[in-house]
């Protein structure tokens, strides 16, 4: 589950722009009151250009506290390395869990060896002109 969870952050990371794609950079300082987390979560909001109404504001927040505490509890600091958040840190789990971005495989259909060459019809003839580069 969590290797599956960080592949689906990772990929998410990687089709963000690459301003954001770094993720937002916080401190412990940023946890230490609750004005400092509604700071840090409209550096959020300007960061990964979100924009939210106010009373959907005020729900996300609770989410974003949330993600901000357990990100900060579960991480392992590297000497002076900062902690950063992603464009998900104001989602619920299900949301998140839900958004099309996850990293399910497409089932595979499987067929008797040699049955799907077979039932396809061929082409009379194959023009290969521009599909395969001349001999040097």
């Amino acid at each position: 589950m969590m290797k599956h969870l960080a592949a689906v952050v990772l990929l998410a990371l990687t089709l963000l722009e690459p301003a954001a794609a770094a993720g937002l950079k916080f401190t412990t300082h940023d946890l230490r009151s609750e004005k400092a987390l509604r700071q840090l979560y409209e550096r959020w909001c300007k960061h990964f250009k979100v924009a939210r109404k106010p009373a959907e504001k005020v729900h996300r927040f609770a989410n974003f506290k949330q993600t901000v505490h357990r990100v900060a509890s579960r991480t392992v600091r590297v000497a002076d390395e900062p902690l950063r958040l992603n464009g998900f840190a104001d989602a619920t789990r299900a949301e998140f869990e839900g958004c099309k971005c996850r990293m399910t495989p497409e089932p595979r259909v499987t067929a008797a060896p040699g049955t799907i060459l077979r039932d396809l019809p061929l082409p009379v003839s194959v023009d290969w002109r521009g599909v395969i580069p001349g001999v040097n």
